[in-house]
């Protein structure tokens, strides 16, 4: 069984829907990568310390679609957040922003602002989580 030694969820509102992103932290990548398999039948590079996943897994909380944000202790700094949160709000872009989805490539080069505020939502949101569950955020990729 995957060891998850914390997980919480960040609520998104955007001005089409409210989205959920559930934040899993394991304490091996071999929990997160047992994990990820069982969520969608695949088997992925084992030298990967983050996975996003989106799904509609109907609401939860009165909130959907979701997606899953996997990390791994000890392998969390600012940029991997960033990197997953950008798949995350991709995702939400796309349920909120194009339709029909044959329509995202020439919807992209359009405009891109949703996806902009969406990304800083986004990632306050997570640190602020990652906070409260008392998980430490590596800063050494900031150079300030």
């Amino acid at each position: 069984m995957s060891k998850i030694i914390a997980e919480g969820l960040v609520r998104l509102y955007t001005e089409q829907s409210q989205h959920v992103v559930v934040v899993k932290v394991f304490e091996t990548k071999e929990d997160m990568h047992d994990h990820y398999s069982k969520l969608t039948g695949k088997i992925e590079e084992r030298d990967v310390v983050a996975y996003t996943t989106g799904k509609d897994w109907g609401l939860q909380d009165g909130f959907g679609p979701a997606n899953e944000i996997l990390l791994v202790d000890g392998s969390i700094d600012l940029r991997l957040i960033v990197h997953e949160c950008t798949h995350a709000a991709n995702d939400i872009y796309l349920v909120d922003y194009v339709k029909p989805k044959d329509e995202a490539t020439k919807h992209y080069a359009r405009d891109q602002e949703p996806i902009a505020y969406l990304m800083g939502d986004l990632v306050v949101a997570i640190l602020g989580l990652l906070k409260d569950l008392n998980v430490k955020v590596s800063m050494k990729n900031l150079n300030l």
